[in-house]
């Protein structure tokens, strides 16, 4: 099965090893050699995808390897064929020498000599004799088979060397491999995994059934035969773990701060030892662990807000099938406690209350807007806070600035402050002719406190203003 390399440097090293569709899909391949171990292993781990795992190859050993290793940040793992200096120089004259006969059509793609190269040789030799060494052919073809032979007679240590790798890692001890034990690796570092539940034959990403996937997850529908896994404890108990998992991290978000971010919960579940991908079966899991937040749960891109019982399986599959674009949709969920507030702010600015309170503040701010085009903090300061100080770039609040909120806008507040909403015209006047000790005109005041910013200006910003305006004017 095809694989992705990444060459750090442009020679060949290795045998062209056969590999699994699941191995295809964990394992990025790159290859260095032990006089530049340091600068292999940076460039292995640049590719920091926390689903994948770079797989370096490397010829030669170096004691400090581990060390190294030890502090990079991706899943990084060296393979070292143990040889020599001496060999090693005898495997590269041999490499360089065959990539030259292959490029010229004397050697096929496996290194082996064609009958024209061997033809040509042997008819030179008749020729001009074997020890005819002043000859260019014949010094050539000698040096030739002088790098072949050399390279035959440390055959054996060379398989043996390809044939048992030393692994170095985070997670192994310093050990030997073999190349047929790969699985070993991921199943170590992603024991929950998707191929521990058997891999599937077609496309590990179709985003039709993806969709599928998703909608079967959030009616908790069974998945074996959607998602091609054998029905088994070991199997089973795969599956829990991962949505048992998820859920976990939402539920322990949503207790700390009355809202969760879905990138960041998608994010973590592609670490180990889960590696979600961006294919069905991650899509089900993260679904069936949504279905826990149907009821009372709201979730929002920032535009809009919506219950999650209807938008919950859009979500995951704009989430899933979003997992390789550099710039993604960004998802919050959380859990709606202001209905009380909703009801409180539509009789204080006598708009119609709405659920969740997030979306209600976008109404009341187009309240004040239109009647008033001052500063909110006016009307009262704490006011300022809850619209435009204390919110995140999203507009959700947490369950602890609603309850503070519930706490200060009492019934009575409410009124109060709706008083003042009324008021506010005559107040402002009042304030500013307080200030100057004249009357200022209707217009100029409007002008300082424009719809797409005025009510969000502080006294200090608004009498700054006031005062640069009406001197522009010539009348001070």
């Amino acid at each position: 099965m095809p694989t992705e390399y990444k060459d750090t440097f442009e020679f060949r090293l290795f045998p062209e090893y056969e590999y699994t569709k699941a191995q295809s899909a964990r394992f990025l391949l790159f290859q260095g050699r032990v006089e530049h171990w340091r600068a292999a292993i940076n460039y292995a781990n640049k590719f920091d995808y926390p689903n994948r795992i770079s797989l370096l190859y490397m010829i030669g050993y170096h004691p400090k390897m581990r060390e190294y290793v030890q502090k990079t940040n991706a899943n990084v793992v060296v393979l070292c064929a143990d040889i020599s200096k001496q060999h090693l120089a005898v495997y590269d004259a041999y490499c360089e020498l065959m990539d030259s006969l292959q490029k010229t059509g004397n050697a096929d793609k496996e290194w082996n000599l064609l009958p024209q190269y061997i033809s040509s040789r042997e008819a030179t030799y008749a020729y001009y004799g074997r020890d005819h060494t002043e000859d260019p052919m014949v010094k050539r073809y000698r040096d030739e088979e002088s790098v072949m032979k050399a390279y035959a007679d440390i055959v054996p240590t060379i398989k043996k060397a390809f044939g048992r790798y030393i692994l170095i890692d985070k997670l192994h001890p310093e050990k030997t491999i073999d190349h047929k034990d790969l699985d070993k690796i991921i199943k170590r570092y992603f024991p929950y995994g998707r191929e521990q539940c058997g891999f599937p034959k077609k496309s590990p990403l179709s985003p039709a059934l993806a969709r599928k996937a998703a909608a079967a997850g959030f009616a908790r529908e069974d998945y074996h035969e959607l998602l091609k896994i054998e029905d088994n404890d070991t199997n089973n108990e795969t599956m829990r773990k991962n949505i048992k998992r998820c859920m976990m991290d939402i539920n322990v978000k949503l207790r700390k701060c009355g809202y969760v971010l879905m990138n960041d919960i998608l994010a973590g579940m592609q670490k180990p030892p889960y590696g979600w991908a961006a294919d069905p079966c991650a899509a089900y899991c993260f679904s069936y662990a949504m279905r826990e937040c149907a009821e009372d749960y709201w979730i929002t891109d920032g535009c809009g807000t919506f219950p999650v019982k209807e938008a919950g399986e859009s979500v995951v599959d704009a989430l899933i099938l979003g997992m390789k674009l550099a710039r993604r949709r960004n998802f919050t969920l959380f859990s709606e406690s202001g209905w009380r507030l909703s009801n409180r702010f539509g009789m204080m600015f006598d708009v119609e209350p709405i659920i969740p309170f997030s979306d209600m503040l976008i109404w009341v701010r187009k309240s004040i807007e239109e009647k008033t085009r001052i500063p909110v903090s006016t009307i009262d300061g704490h006011l300022w806070d809850v619209l435009c100080g204390r919110s995140d770039s999203l507009g959700v609040y947490d369950t602890g600035v609603i309850k503070e909120a519930i706490s200060y806008f009492t019934w009575d507040k409410c009124r109060e402050i709706n008083q003042r909403y009324h008021t506010l015209d005559f107040d402002t006047k009042m304030m500013v002719k307080k200030k100057y000790k004249k009357s200022i005109p209707d217009q100029l005041i409007h002008s300082c406190t424009t719809q797409c910013s005025g009510w969000l200006w502080k006294p200090e910003m608004f009498y700054e203003t006031l005062e640069k305006v009406y001197k522009s004017t010539n009348k001070m």
